[in-house]
């Protein structure tokens, strides 16, 4: 993950910061695995609705959210790969 806030520049802070603002909100959810993006009863978008959670602060933390599932998605694509090389070098 290190890496990842090189690349986009983004400090540890500022993602903990965003989690607990959401995570706050996130208890209201009438869904444990919501996603905080349009699902029913949502404490997060009641929030963001209700002005108590700035929307660009919600949006910031959706796309954190996106790009981290996303690189997420590499790294297992890169260890399967990886795996594939291995197994057929030793046939």
């Amino acid at each position: 993950m290190t890496a990842f806030l090189e690349i986009t520049g983004t400090s540890d802070a500022n993602i903990e910061g965003a989690k607990l603002d959401i995570a706050r909100f996130a208890t209201r959810c009438k869904f444990a695995d919501c996603s905080h993006r349009d699902e029913p009863d949502c404490g997060v978008a009641g929030a963001r609705t209700e002005g108590d959670l700035d929307p660009d602060r919600l949006a910031s933390y959706l796309d954190l959210c996106h790009k981290l599932s996303e690189l997420d998605e590499e790294i297992e694509e890169y260890e399967r790969t990886r795996r594939r090389r291995r197994d057929a070098r030793r046939g």
